[in-house]
């Protein structure tokens, strides 16, 4: 059947502008990517979807139209799909992020991801387009841990206003290998000026 699918958008096709003509009437669409924008709160799998639909609603064609039906069908086969809560975790923040490099192509941005597990419940997620356009990779994905950095430090003290400690201090993850070397080569970083910022704020954390 159509509406069978596995994955949430088409794995070999990337949306863009210039994606055919524009849709006589944007509201359908833009209606149904605001009501995602919902469903996003309890379906962490759906985020980057819904990220990248959300950046044509100005002007969707009809290739937008068929990848919105798409990620409908998707959830329509995966109706049983959610969050597990086990209350016997163990009570440590972990993060995972991760950030591509120019991903978004209709004006060079980079997209940044990150998911936080409390013991093994996940408690927040994102997906979201970075502000501004870094010149590599290893700047992109640092941008993305200062993020996190951001809103683990958050996390903290909120369990800390509600009388709550932390089992041990909360591990960051990140799969960038130039990163690695920058947090751990303290010559390297002359030459990483312009995220000098984000490096000092993720140390100090």
């Amino acid at each position: 059947m159509a509406w069978m699918v596995t994955t949430q958008l088409c794995l070999s096709q990337i949306l863009t502008l210039e994606d055919g003509a524009p849709r006589d009437d944007p509201t359908p669409y833009r209606k149904l990517v605001g009501l995602l924008q919902y469903v996003d709160f309890t379906r962490l799998n759906i985020s980057f979807a819904v990220n990248r639909l959300s950046q044509f609603m100005h002007s969707p064609s009809q290739i937008h139209w068929k990848a919105l039906k798409r990620l409908f069908w998707y959830l329509k086969g995966t109706l049983y799909h959610g969050l597990f809560l086990n209350k016997k975790s163990p009570f440590e923040l972990t993060d995972f992020s991760d950030s591509d490099w120019g991903g978004v192509t209709i004006a060079g941005h980079s997209t940044t991801a990150y998911i936080v597990y409390l013991g093994s419940n996940i408690t927040s997620w994102k997906s979201a387009r970075q502000k501004s356009m870094p010149r590599s990779s290893t700047e992109a994905e640092y941008k993305s841990i200062a993020d996190i950095a951001a809103e683990l430090s958050w996390v903290q003290n909120l369990l800390q206003e509600l009388g709550l400690s932390l089992e041990a201090p909360p591990c960051l993850y990140c799969d960038n290998t130039g990163v690695t070397y920058l947090c751990a080569n303290h010559v390297y970083h002359s030459r990483m000026k312009r995220v000098a910022l984000d490096y000092h704020f993720v140390r100090e954390k």
